[in-house]
């Protein structure tokens, strides 16, 4: 019997099926390394951020290409975003050309092993902590709920909450993706999923040109938040699985098969597209936060959408020589501790930082060996803690989560 070609592709790069992954689907080591990538760049955001509290001064909008991708590191999470919209609608497209069915009771059953506990955990936590009466307490249930994409009824249980809101994301896409094969499974339904793309389309469009608006800054700030804001990266990412379900292997044989690809002109395609987003990158850091997610620069996922759906596409069909920095077992680790890392990180930082900033007699660092330490000193911390969250919460469940058929 021949292999198959993710199995293949597992043994490239020396990568081992994660536990939550059932042994009848498809492991992408290269999608796990990319999570790694995410997990670094939010990690790498939030550090910086935090930690200039200590060094002290303005922080200069005038950033070089390396450092706009830890200026402008929550690109990571619509990295995540772009993950899911391929790994998630790809069995439905194989469905719709004449794979196996998809069971949406375990589809929805798999997704809730997958995110919930830890999540759980986390929110509870959060809202332990941050309480100052009993009643506080209940200021958990709209984020259990996942009802934190919208803004009334919810308080901010900081700093736990900070990063909350992009799981409300993702659950909001999960509950739409179903209805994805009702729209490949007949003519009139692939009639109906255009008039709907070209809907979004155009209230999309009204959104950053200022027609579409929300009453408060709040508001506009929960509509870029939400689905519909970061719809454009999941159906870049949903685009992926489309062409890779039809045509990657085909695609993988002729780029394997053109000398110049293999000699290093794929290396040198991904080295523009990462230069091509490292400038756009820059340009939101100019924006600054306040502006850069607002109409009408908020078009500009739009484009990170490409970028990244582009890197994705490469990275799984494209002879690299240099395969072995893109795709790796160290991004293969942080892609699977990435959501306990995800959950745990923003609150380990935020209370280092804020008891150093406030402490008795505090002056301000500079940037110096003080700063380099505390930088290796937290990520090692934040690492230490997730691995422990992964083994002790998600892999448990996830290995449940691996047992539906």
């Amino acid at each position: 019997m021949s292999e198959k070609p993710h199995e293949r592709r597992g043994e490239d790069v020396g990568a081992e099926r994660p536990v939550g992954i059932r042994p009848s689907t498809a492991y992408f080591p290269e999608v796990e390394s990319l999570r790694g990538v995410a997990i670094a760049l939010v990690l790498g955001v939030h550090l910086d951020y935090l930690l200039h509290d200590l060094i002290g001064g303005p922080r200069s909008e005038d950033v070089s290409l390396w450092y706009a991708f830890i200026r402008e590191g929550a690109t990571g999470v619509d990295l995540f975003f772009v993950l899911s919209g391929f790994l998630l609608s790809l069995p439905f497209f194989k469905e719709a050309a004449g794979g196996r069915p998809v069971s949406l009771s375990q589809y929805f059953r798999r997704r809730a092993l997958r995110i919930y506990p830890a999540y759980s955990v986390a929110v509870v936590v959060g809202a332990v902590l941050s309480a100052g009466a009993l009643s506080h307490l209940l200021r958990a249930l709209p984020y259990l709920l996942f009802l934190n994409a919208f803004s009334w009824g919810v308080t901010r249980l900081d700093p736990y909450s900070n990063v909350w809101w992009s799981l409300a994301t993702e659950v909001h896409f999960y509950l739409l993706l179903p209805l994805l094969p009702l729209c490949l499974r007949s003519r009139s339904g692939r009639y109906c999923g255009v008039v709907l793309l070209l809907a979004y389309a155009a209230a999309y469009t009204a959104f950053n040109v200022g027609t579409l608006r929300m009453p408060t800054f709040v508001g506009q700030r929960k509509l870029d938040q939400s689905l519909f804001g970061r719809a454009p990266l999941f159906l870049s990412g949903m685009f992926v699985a489309w062409v890779f379900n039809r045509s990657g292997e085909r695609i993988r044989a002729r780029l394997q098969a053109n000398r110049f690809l293999c000699s290093g002109g794929a290396d040198l395609m991904l080295a523009v597209v990462i230069v091509t987003l490292a400038f756009l990158l820059r340009w939101t850091a100019a924006l600054g936060w306040l502006r850069q997610d607002l109409p009408p620069y908020h078009a500009w996922h739009v484009l990170e959408a490409i970028c990244w759906a582009s890197t994705l596409f490469l990275v799984l069909v494209a002879p690299f020589r240099l395969k072995r920095l893109i795709c790796n077992p160290v991004l293969g680790w942080l892609g699977i501790i990435s959501y306990s890392l995800y959950l745990i990180h923003y609150p380990v930082i935020v209370h280092v930082v804020y008891r150093l900033r406030f402490a008795e007699g505090f002056s301000y660092w500079g940037f110096g060996l003080p700063i380099v330490a505390l930088t290796f000193g937290l990520t090692g911390v934040c690492l230490a803690a997730s691995t422990l969250t992964y083994r002790f919460i998600e892999r448990p469940f996830l290995a449940r989560k691996a047992r539906i058929s």
